[in-house]
């Protein structure tokens, strides 16, 4: 895992020494093992890569980058799971390889086989790539996008590009305009409104999808596609028990790879089935010296020790709990926001920064999270309604919704999602997302206009496969691995999601939608695939608890800084009541739409105080 950046376009409108300077010497947090430069002009042209390492596999010098092939230079961010295997191709194919890196794999499979070449290879990556003949630089992110990329680009001036907006900032000598109408949409959406279209919180910074390659030439002409393809063929002859074998080889498959590092490994645990697979996986098949995180939860609506316990003493896990530090929240999430350049998603995306730094003052440099096994395999509680959507009609849909009646309702907290026939409604209209009823009473104005209709690239695929796939590139993945990737890497550890693999989605695509849920189980094919290696408390549980906390118990909301920020605010005063707002600070216990919402208020405070007088 590292840091890049760099520039491509006229020599004369290139990044000036000084800031070159000042870029690398921001780049440590990504990579503090290792920076290299390099530098190459030609005609009027000149083409800046820059990298820090931080040092997972084959930790010697010459896996430093920028890493320069035969006819490519890269600068890459990211793993490659699967090099071993590849690596081995190669060499059985006679070709020459002066590494044991994943880096040179990544090299040799770009001048052999082009950016189609990089469907064979399972991993996480963002890379800037110089092809020495052609004169052109490619960027490119792996299919979730679980690495970021971002770039500013003029006709005139080039195109700068990082894995961290500041140091695009850095390189130019200058900020960007806020994009205003972006920050209305966080406040409004959430982290729903964080990743739409390839915008960013500054006017002029775009990001690279995920799944997507751009190839600028010498006259600066931009090309861009698609990396992999999405399966589209359903087997829709498979049985359940024919699906639930390719569910449990192709996750063994996929996550072999993930375990690979040489550094000791930590992984999150919980009492859910994702993290839990991901550690008795690791423990029972591939023999994983991990030590295992859970954050101590502070109220009894995530309090999943019990289940936690289960997996730890049936496998002797190495395990720890992690206590929340409320005094230095605050100052953290300032740090991050000013770090990133950027709002977080939600207030898990602070717990998960209290858990990496706890696990960095251990030594470790390497953090697995069960991050897309709930979009994958259907594991919210609206994907149960999405299940209904597709059944209503059909014969199977009476028994369907009286399981999700006697199992699922029970444990739903959010009234509107306990109602089916509104919810079916809601979705045969086109509307995606609920307008948040509970919010609008601190609104000032019509600032609702963002929740209108919304539509996908997803929207041939049946109703639950397409509120899947969105889960997984357009709402809820694309924020978690923003956290995921910032937060992580503030702390200078690289963080794997197992279940992003796009063999893994693929297979999965292949299955017919009505396997996913099962006599009201979510998740119910991961959970038989491994039914052998889970607690029975584990495969047992319907409830979903979630990795989550209220902001009451992550900040001091009424402290007297976290007040100035917000009533000093022009923007927030624009659109909220804050003097309700503030007065219902008070309200115990805090409803978790409520603390969401405080939550994102606080963050845009912090964001405008510094950004804004920029």
């Amino acid at each position: 895992m590292c840091g890049i950046a760099g520039y491509f376009g006229p020599k004369s409108k290139g990044p000036k020494k000084n800031n070159v300077s000042n870029c690398m010497a921001m780049m440590d947090r990504r990579g503090p093992d290792h920076k290299g430069l390099y530098e190459y002009d030609f005609d009027d042209n000149t083409v800046l890569l820059l990298h820090s390492r931080l040092s997972i596999i084959d930790p010697l010098p010459e896996g430093n980058q920028p890493f320069i092939g035969n006819d490519i230079v890269i600068s890459f961010n990211g793993e490659i799971y699967n090099y071993i295997e590849r690596r081995e191709e190669f060499i059985n194919n006679g070709v020459k390889l002066t590494t044991k890196t994943d880096t040179e794999v990544l090299v040799r499979t770009l001048e052999q086989k082009g950016i189609k070449g990089l469907e064979s290879l399972e991993g996480m990556w963002a890379f800037s790539s110089f092809n020495i003949k052609e004169k052109s630089l490619t960027l490119c992110r792996d299919g979730f996008g679980e690495k970021p990329l971002y770039y500013f680009f003029d006709q005139n001036k080039g195109i700068y590009f990082s894995s961290n907006i500041n140091y695009i900032f850095a390189l130019l000598g200058s900020v960007n305009r806020v994009n205003y109408e972006k920050i209305l949409k966080y406040l409004y959406l959430g982290y729903q409104g964080m990743h739409e279209g390839d915008d960013t919180f500054f006017s002029e910074i775009k990001t690279l999808s995920s799944n997507q390659y751009m190839t600028i030439d010498s006259d600066l002409l931009v090309k861009t596609d698609s990396v992999n393809s999405l399966n589209k063929e359903v087997d829709h002859g498979l049985s359940y028990n024919e699906s639930v074998s390719i569910v449990r080889d192709s996750c063994i498959k996929a996550f072999e790879g993930a375990y690979r590092a040489d550094v000791p490994i930590a992984s999150l645990l919980s009492g859910g089935i994702d993290s839990t697979v991901i550690g008795v996986l690791a423990e029972s098949m591939f023999n994983c010296d991990m030590h295992y995180f859970t954050i101590s939860a502070k109220s009894k609506w995530y309090d999943e020790s019990y289940l936690i316990q289960k997996t730890v003493n049936k496998y002797k896990m190495k395990h720890s709990y992690i206590d929340v530090e409320l005094d230095s929240s605050i100052g953290l999430l300032q740090d991050l926001i000013s770090d990133t350049a950027s709002v977080l998603p939600s207030n898990t995306s602070l717990l998960f920064a209290l858990l990496n730094k706890e696990i960095k003052s251990l030594n470790y440099k390497v953090l697995l999270t069960g991050n897309g096994g709930d979009e994958l395999f259907a594991g919210y509680y609206t994907h149960h309604l999405d299940y209904l959507v597709d059944a209503y009609g059909k014969d199977h849909f009476d028994l369907s919704y009286s399981n999700w009646k006697e199992h699922i309702t029970p444990f739903i907290r959010n009234k509107s999602l306990k109602n089916f026939p509104e919810y079916l409604d809601v979705v045969s209209n086109g509307k995606i997302r609920y307008d948040n009823l509970e919010d609008r009473q601190y609104y000032r104005n019509d600032f609702h206009e963002f929740g209108k209709k919304c539509t996908s690239q997803f929207e041939e695929y049946p109703h639950l496969r397409r509120s899947l796939l969105m889960d997984l590139f357009e709402r809820s993945i694309p924020a978690q691995i923003f956290t995921s990737d910032a937060v992580s890497m503030y702390f200078s550890i690289e963080n794997r999601a197992p279940f992003l693999s796009f063999s893994l989605l693929n297979s999965v695509l292949s299955i017919p939608s009505k396997h996913l849920i099962n006599n009201g189980f979510g998740k119910a094919l991961l959970r038989d695939a491994f039914k052998d290696l889970l607690p029975d408390e584990i495969y047992n549980e319907r409830e979903k608890l979630g990795f989550n906390m209220s902001i009451a118990d992550l900040i001091d909301v009424n402290d007297p800084k976290v007040l100035d920020l917000i009533r000093n605010c022009e923007l927030i005063d624009r659109h909220f009541n804050i003097t309700k707002l503030i007065e219902d600070f008070s309200i115990k216990p805090m409803s978790n739409a409520f603390s969401k919402l405080i939550f994102r208020i606080i963050n845009v405070a912090m964001f405008m105080d510094k950004y804004e007088r920029i």
